[in-house]
This record gives structure tokens, sequence and C-alpha cells, in this order.
């Protein structure tokens, strides 16, 4: 019974690091109808920031995610007006295509480049704190406060999203866009917005991911597939199904590689992904 709680706490706490990386793929996605296939990439890029703000900047993580959101935040809004923005209007099928050309292209620059830069090898920030012990069971006190800090942004988010005229404005653009053209909403603007707040996220997550794990430039394909699983099977768009979504990649990784070797556990997420594709391709939480 310790081993199975021990698991549970693990892949909670996991899943809070998957939601926080998977919210802003939910928010581009669903808002913009872009796949954005460097996502994972600019988590990598804010990994790398993170850990040469605490090296340098004597920074502690905390601190160096929220100015590297701000950053990326600035260079997500030039990329999307670079690239992304003369991207053809039109079907869905077919900006869905061109985005996945894009930012598969610019993916694959980001870490070529990463790598020439970084001469390559891994590196992660050597920040560590403690755990706190109940009975046989281990909270790790770093991924503890990830959790929460996970749940927060959750929270304000939602807020953000049905309180304010921006986040009300990029909901009714997800809802229907020429019916927000017609009531005065500026769809660029909040395109824009959108995806520069999508891949400030995902830098901040990446500050945290490389508290937890070492990093390197070739990493972020991988990451922007497990974090779409994440969305799929959570449901796109919506960011209550992304915590769900990534407590269930999580938990079903943790469970796999207790009980049928680590080896295992990479192919679990691939598998939920296709089932949740075919089973219910709107997602646990989704609508149809």
């Amino acid at each position: 019974m310790s081993a199975f709680l021990q698991i549970l706490v693990g892949a909670v706490l996991q899943g809070a690091l998957y939601t926080l990386g998977a919210f802003g793929l939910s928010l581009s996605f669903g808002v913009l109808k872009i796949l954005n296939l460097s996502h994972g990439d600019f988590l990598m890029l804010g990994g790398f920031a993170g850990y040469f703000a605490f090296l340098y900047g004597g920074l502690n993580p905390f601190a160096a995610a929220v100015l590297v959101a701000v950053l990326v935040f600035g260079a997500g809004v030039g990329y999307y007006r670079a690239l992304l923005a003369r991207l053809p209007s039109g079907s869905f099928r077919r900006l869905l295509v061109s985005s996945v050309m894009v930012t598969l292209g610019t993916a694959l620059a980001i870490e070529d480049l990463t790598s020439f830069l970084w001469g390559g090898g891994s590196t992660g920030i050597p920040y560590r704190m403690t755990s706190l012990v109940w009975g046989q069971t281990v909270f790790p006190l770093l991924r503890l406060v990830l959790l929460f800090a996970t749940l927060a942004l959750t929270l304000m988010l939602h807020v953000f999203l049905t309180r304010t005229f921006l986040g009300r404005a990029i909901v009714a653009s997800t809802i229907n866009r020429e019916g927000a053209l017609v009531v005065g909403i500026d769809v660029r603007t909040v395109a824009v917005v959108t995806f520069g707040l999508g891949v400030a996220l995902a830098a901040s997550a990446g500050v945290f991911y490389a508290t937890l794990y070492t990093i390197e430039p070739f990493m972020g394909l991988a990451l922007t597939l497990k974090y779409l699983a994440v969305i799929v099977v959570g449901g796109i768009g919506n960011l209550p199904g992304a915590f769900l979504g990534g407590f269930v990649i999580a938990a079903s990784e943790a469970f796999t590689a207790h009980y049928a070797g680590p080896h295992w556990s990479p192919m679990v997420a691939f598998i939920i992904l296709v089932l949740a594709l075919l089973l219910r391709p709107q997602g646990l939480l989704g609508r149809e």
C-alpha cells in the first residue's frame, strides 16, 4: 500500500509539471487552431535561460521563471508576426498543415542553432529543496510547490479568460471568429497575445523542468508530442482538462514503469493518445 501511495503521489506531482508545460500548447491550438511543433523547443530554451540566470545572475528558479516568461513573450510575439501571421487563411485543414510545416522547420532550426551555440551535452539547474515525510510517503517540496503553482496558474488563467476584456475576446475568437470581428474585437491582436502567452508559459515551465531533469538541445519535439497527448486526452483548449490529462499521462507512466518496467513507460503517453482519438476525440472534459 505504501508503494502504491508513493507512486500515486509522484504521479500527481509529475502531472503538475506536464500540465504547466501543456497550458501554452492548449491555448495556441485551442484558440488559434495552430499546432505549434516548436512548443517544446521554447520549453528547452526557457530551461537554458533559467540555467544561465541561476548560474550567472544568482536568481532562484521562481524568479528566473518570471523573468524568462516576460522575455519569451516578446520573442513569441515576434515569431508569430514574422511567420505564423502570414499563413494562408481558409479551411482548418489548410491552416493546420501550414502551421505544422512552419513550426516544424522552426523547431529544427532552434535545435540545430542551440546545439551549435551550446556545444552539446546536457545540463540542469542544481537547485534543491528538502522533502517532507509523512509516514512512509515522501513529498518532494520542490514538486509540491510546483503543484500549488500550477493550481494557482490554472485559477488565474481561468479568471483571466472569463473576467477580463482581453480574456473574453480570446474566448469569443475561439467560439466564433467572424462574430468576434462583427462586435469589434481585434482578432489579430488577440492572436498575437495568445501565441505570445503560450510560448511564455512553455518557457517558464522549462525553468522548472531544468530543476528536476536535465535539458539538452534536441529534447523539444519529444516534449511537444507528449504535451499534445496531454491536451488531447484532457480536451483541447480546456485548461482544467489539461490538468486532468497531465495526471492521467503521468499516472499511466508511473504505474507502467513500476509494474512492467521503465523501458515501457515512454510509449504509454502515445498509446493513450491513440485511444483518446479513437474513443473520445473531444477529450475527457472537452465538448463535441
